[in-house]
């Protein structure tokens, strides 16, 4: 399958939309934190919405061909529902690679804030006579 002019615009389209969706989702996440966290530990928390982001970026890519008939008439010249989406979808997902290889690539970004792990505390304690556990009022 060639790669058209309109292949390269909708592949455009498709990144630049899913970008533009991954930094509001970022300053959404930034806007409704708690506040005194790193830029780091905002991305870590972003990051998981990429495939959501790239789906919006092929929305949006995507939705003017079907509104013009681009679509249609890329079918009548022969070309399958697959060929035509397949730009949009892989200019979505250069964006999400790019971003799972940010993941991987930069330590800043954390993403325990978007995981949390609650740390396990022992409330067993030996005082002398036996093992006491104050949360629950138990002594063995």
């Amino acid at each position: 399958m060639p790669v058209t002019r309109w292949d390269a615009r909708v592949l455009t389209r498709a990144a630049v939309a899913t970008v533009l969706a991954f930094l509001f989702g970022w300053l959404v996440t930034a806007a409704t934190d708690e506040g005194g966290i790193s830029w780091g530990a905002r991305a870590g928390r972003t990051l998981p919405l990429a495939p959501v982001c790239s789906a919006i970026g092929v929305w949006v890519a995507l939705g003017p061909a079907a509104a013009r008939g681009e679509a249609r008439a890329l079918a009548a010249l022969g070309r399958s529902r697959a060929q035509i989406v397949a730009a949009a979808v892989a200019g979505a997902a250069l964006v999400v690679v790019a971003s799972a290889v940010a993941l991987v690539a930069l330590r800043r970004v954390d993403v325990a804030g978007f995981f949390p792990t609650a740390p396990h505390v022992g409330s067993w304690r030996w005082e002398g006579t036996g093992f006491v556990d104050r949360v629950h009022g138990l002594f063995v």
